[in-house]
């Protein structure tokens, strides 16, 4: 129920914030807005993964539209991934779109491994092996 979801993401943001080490205490009304205007599809799990994610990729205090994916926000945002603009096989594209999230996971992971696989939602052994496999062992960041 759309009246649930302003105490719903106060709720999450609580618990993940600390988890995704996210400055973000609270949300936007325009981006709350936005979420109450979704149709959720999925259950409130969609919902808490939804604001992890809006908390991995917020850079103020507050989750605002532009982090919130574009299904939900109804906008196209600018730190979309990249698709390839040239034609390749499916495994080549997924391979660049999880070299990419790596990155921004590094990233606001400040070069941490444990904490760049733990955003991921990977082992730790995992990581390490993509980070082989891209070329990226050696670089807190590319």
């Amino acid at each position: 129920r759309s009246e649930d979801i302003p105490s719903l993401v106060a709720h999450f943001i609580h618990k993940l914030a600390p988890r995704t080490r996210s400055l973000v205490h609270g949300i936007t009304p325009e981006a709350l807005g936005a979420m109450q205007r979704y149709a959720w599809p999925g259950n409130v799990r969609q919902l808490e993964n939804m604001v992890e994610q809006a908390l991995v990729f917020a850079e103020g205090e507050a989750i605002e539209v532009a982090d919130l994916p574009a299904a939900v926000s109804g906008q196209i945002r600018a730190d979309v991934l990249e698709l390839p603009s040239d034609e390749r096989p499916l495994p080549e594209v997924l391979e660049e779109l999880e070299r990419q999230l790596i990155v921004r996971a590094l990233r606001k992971a400040g070069g941490v491994k444990t904490e760049t696989a733990r955003i991921l939602g990977i082992k730790t052994p995992t990581l390490y092996y993509k980070l082989e496999k891209y070329g990226m062992a050696d670089a807190s960041e590319s």
